[in-house]
Parts: C-alpha cells; structure tokens; sequence
C-alpha cells in the first residue's frame, strides 16, 4: 500500500502517525520493567524501615531511661552505691570496690528521705522508688548485667572507698524484642554522672 499525503499533511507526518507492533512491545516491556523495579525498591525501603525500627525505639527507650537517673544524682546532696532489693539496702563498705545492683540517691541532707533505684534479678529490670513512696516502678526492662551501678574516679577507675566526688556510673546491657518477627536488639547504654555540689 502506497501513502499518500493529502493536499493540507505533509507525507512525513503520515508515516510517523502510527507505531509497528514491534515497537508497541519494546515500549510496554520497559514500561513493565520500570514498574517492577519501583515497586522492589519500595518493599526493600518498607523492610528496612521495619529492621531499623526497634533500633530507634531502643535508643528513644534508653535515653528516657538513664535521664532522670542523671537528674536526680546532679541535683542531690549525697548518693550510695550497695546492694538491695525491694526490701532492703546494704552500702558498700570501706576498702571494698563501689560497685552494685543498687543506689540511694539524697536529694538533702535528710539521710531518712531518699530516692531509690535497684536491680530485680527475678525480672530482669530496674526498679525506681520515688521520694516518700513504697512502691516501685520498672523504669528498665530485659537488663543482663547484674552491677549496673558503680563509683569511679576521674579516669574511669572503680573506686575502693567511696568519695565526695565520686563519678556515679550507669551501664545497663538490655536486650529488647521487636513486634516485627526475629527482630530484636542488643545494646548497652552508660553514663557517667557527677554531683553539681561536689565541694
């Protein structure tokens, strides 16, 4: 069949007026292509947003957790380090290393009013009694480490008498689940603490 181009169209917009078979499947073939490709990306980003998740609850988690620990010692007259559990406290003694599960904090120098914080080893977490209150209030939870609580020097040393300007330590290694199925996460937080009025 032979074109034509009529008296008002050029003849080479006939020819470019339709597209071959050929052509209409290499188009729709990349177009599909395309699309596939888009639509892995998108899965792939979904997954890791689910992987990376936990991470950032866990470390939205630690921060509220060791915060108020850090503003309660900054602000108090005095504070122990022992062992203790709900029911009781012991202090470290003299020429003993001032490490344990346990911490006193005096917000005055009323040593009968204090704010307390202690390890559960029956449930894994650390326990905060609040100033005038018996009852306890896990504020950390899945800890593994049995000493979260120390007194150090200046350098990061473990004090063996207990001291005015002490540097209270806090490391507390948890391990948290996830929702999302076989995810879960490891990690530790620290942080090392002084008294504002260490004079």
């Amino acid at each position: 069949m032979k074109l034509s181009a009529s008296k008002n169209q050029p003849l080479a917009a006939v020819r470019q007026a339709g597209r071959t078979l050929t052509e209409t499947m290499v188009a729709s073939a990349l177009m599909v292509l395309v699309t596939i490709t888009i639509v892995i990306c998108n899965i792939a980003g979904l997954k890791f947003a689910e992987f990376v998740q936990p991470k950032v609850q866990n470390s939205q988690y630690a921060r509220q957790t060791v915060a108020r620990i850090i503003e309660e010692v900054r602000c108090a007259n005095s504070v122990q380090v022992g062992t203790g559990t709900d029911t009781g406290f012991t202090p470290v003694g003299s020429s003993r290393p001032q490490v344990g599960n346990a911490i006193r904090i005096f917000p005055s120098t009323n040593m009968s009013q204090y704010i307390y914080y202690y390890l559960d080893t029956n449930n894994a977490s650390v326990v905060e009694m609040p100033l005038g209150s018996s009852n306890g209030t896990a504020i950390a939870t899945f800890v593994t480490n049995n000493t979260p609580f120390s007194f150090e020097n200046y350098s990061g040393a473990t004090l063996t008498n207990p001291a005015n300007n002490a540097v209270l330590s806090v490391q507390l290694q948890m391990r948290r689940n996830s929702a999302v199925a076989g995810v879960g996460d490891s990690y530790q937080v620290r942080s090392r603490i002084t008294r504002r009025n260490i004079l």
